[in-house]
């Protein structure tokens, strides 16, 4: 699949993310949607408002980055039902070196949430 990366400002609005993503539609499988800041590509730890690809995921098909980890999964899936998460900084023991404590922990609260999903689901 072909994923393109949108950088988010943390005042952006739909459409100016539209109009990002738009010429970019026949081409991609998925669109990555990450918080920007200045000098940084990735990696940032940081989130932004996840309402926005909410708002774009009944159009195109998002996945969601940008300081995701355990302590916020369940608020990021909830507010946004996203197709797919990307996890970097938040299960980093140092720039780049996985922590897999951390990452243990991600997949725990992973598995659960999904659980709770499909049990809300067959309500």
């Amino acid at each position: 699949p072909v994923i393109k990366a949108i950088h988010v400002v943390h005042d952006a609005s739909a459409e100016q993310l539209r109009t990002l993503m738009e010429p970019y539609r026949p081409w991609v499988t998925y669109f990555l949607l990450d918080t920007h800041r200045t000098n940084l590509w990735g990696g940032t730890g940081e989130s932004f408002n996840w309402r926005l690809a909410r708002e774009l995921s009944a159009d195109y098909p998002i996945l969601l980055a940008g300081g995701i980890g355990a302590h916020n999964l369940e608020e990021a899936v909830r507010t946004m039902r996203p197709l797919g998460v990307d996890l970097s900084s938040s299960v980093e023991a140092a720039p780049g070196k996985k922590d897999f404590d951390k990452l243990a922990r991600f997949f725990e609260v992973f598995h659960a949430l999904r659980k709770q999903l499909e049990a809300e689901a067959a309500e």
